[in-house]
């Protein structure tokens, strides 16, 4: 909340909206910080993750009055001033562990046609990490309307796609190309993450996303 309130759009309007299922233990705003508290019943990982899709969504009468919507996972730290550059009608941020390539079969879209997050080998290009993606109300909201929609079919067809609701944002990403694409430095993981490896050593910390403790991580143990 604090690297936010600093390097946030620090110039601008912005208000804050913080999902929890723990609002009594939500950090206080910071002075002049615009700070909205909405409970979200406990879910286990990775049905927390998952309802994401479905925050957005409930609130999109709110969020439509607004001109941009950025969704960004709490164990951001921001290092660096993020400003126009963030801008777009429809953003996402490349994964940090994904070496990007057509038909890179390696990279972990869902390759289960059974699923709605479905992607063939020949439509990949970018692979986004679910922790980020923004833009205009309207777009925003009718990424969150289509996964969370997605996610519910494939749940009564006993499907469950390979990273949560990162597959379903990576096959909405093939359908509906960002207009805009963040490199590793919007998303450069936490040195502590996999091992204590970065994957991306080399990229200029703007937003680092930090280690959560979550050993779930698809390279060692694929879905």
């Amino acid at each position: 909340m604090s690297s936010a309130h600093k390097y946030f759009f620090p110039l601008d309007d912005v208000t804050v909206f913080l999902f929890t299922n723990k609002p009594e233990k939500a950090p206080k705003p910071q002075p002049g910080q615009k700070l909205v508290l909405k409970h979200m019943p406990f879910l286990k990982w990775p049905f927390s993750s998952m309802e994401r899709f479905g925050a957005l969504t409930n609130q999109s009468e709110l969020f439509m009055t607004y001109d941009y919507v950025y969704q960004n996972d709490i164990d951001y730290l921001y290092q660096s001033y993020v400003c126009d550059e963030y801008l777009g009608d429809l953003v996402g941020g490349l994964h940090p562990g994904a070496n990007c390539r057509m038909g890179d079969v390696s990279l972990p879209f869902d390759r289960n046609s059974a699923s709605l997050a479905y992607v063939k080998n020949e439509e990949t290009l970018f692979y986004y990490h679910g922790s980020q993606f923004g833009g205009r109300p309207g777009n925003v909201l009718h990424l969150a309307e289509t996964c969370r929609r997605n996610i519910d079919l494939d749940a009564k067809n006993n499907q469950h796609a390979r990273v949560d609701d990162e597959s379903h944002l990576n096959r909405y990403f093939v359908d509906h190309p960002a207009n805009k694409t963040f490199t590793k430095s919007y998303v450069f993981v936490d040195e502590n993450y996999a091992n204590g490896k970065m994957y991306n050593p080399c990229w200029w910390q703007v937003i680092i996303h930090r280690n959560k403790g979550n050993t779930n991580d698809w390279r060692q143990n694929p879905r």
